[in-house]
């Protein structure tokens, strides 16, 4: 019944995640369809954050050649973003697994060669797709009202609610850029009152 399809669709999950082959987003909802909301979402968290830390591990070990001579700009690109957000890095992984700015495929096999520590990679991975998760799960479970649609699982609202939770991520950030500016105005009007 559904516990003898859990262990094939568990394996298939992370093979998919590991090797960067579309179409975890569809094992997603036929999860819900299949497993119910709470099993289904819990499945394929697991089986995701396995898959993306199998594919860091292949690109660490197999994929510094490969990736950058196929995707050399791309590389690049994400290489410039990291470095300045290296003070924040973990809610900068978190705001791009949650939001659909960047592909999680290309996080995860360029991750290992920029210098992303793995317990970031791996913590922001699990947290940043659970949203996305979530919606496709229940998207399967209540298959029957989206009339045989799977693209709206990833409609305007829904790319909508996954950025405002992308910047909810950053809010960290913000406040310490805050603070650092309140503090460096304390501080400067410190050295004007000390000067007179």
């Amino acid at each position: 019944g559904v516990q003898t399809c859990a262990f094939p669709f568990f394996v298939l999950y992370i093979f998919l995640q590991a090797f960067s082959v579309p179409g975890t987003i569809f094992l997603n909802v036929l999860s819900g369809t299949i497993f119910g909301r709470w099993v289904a979402f819990s499945l394929t968290l697991i089986a995701a954050s396995l898959g993306a830390a199998s594919a860091y591990g292949m690109s660490y070990l197999l994929g510094h050649t490969i990736v950058r001579r196929v995707f050399p700009q791309r590389l690049k690109t994400f290489s410039d973003a990291i470095s300045r957000h290296r003070h924040n890095l973990f809610y900068f992984l978190l705001f791009l697994r949650i939001t659909p700015l960047l592909p999680n495929w290309f996080i995860n096999i360029s991750s290992p060669l920029l210098d992303v520590p793995f317990s970031i990679f791996f913590l922001a991975t699990l947290l940043g797709i659970m949203p996305a998760t979530l919606i496709a799960v229940n998207t399967g479970v209540s298959i029957h009202d989206i009339k045989d649609d799977p693209s709206q699982v990833f409609g305007l609202n829904t790319f909508l609610t996954l950025m405002g939770i992308g910047l909810l991520s950053l809010l960290p950030v913000l406040i310490n850029k805050i603070r650092g500016v309140e503090s460096a105005a304390l501080d400067t009007d410190a050295t004007q009152k000390k000067a007179q």
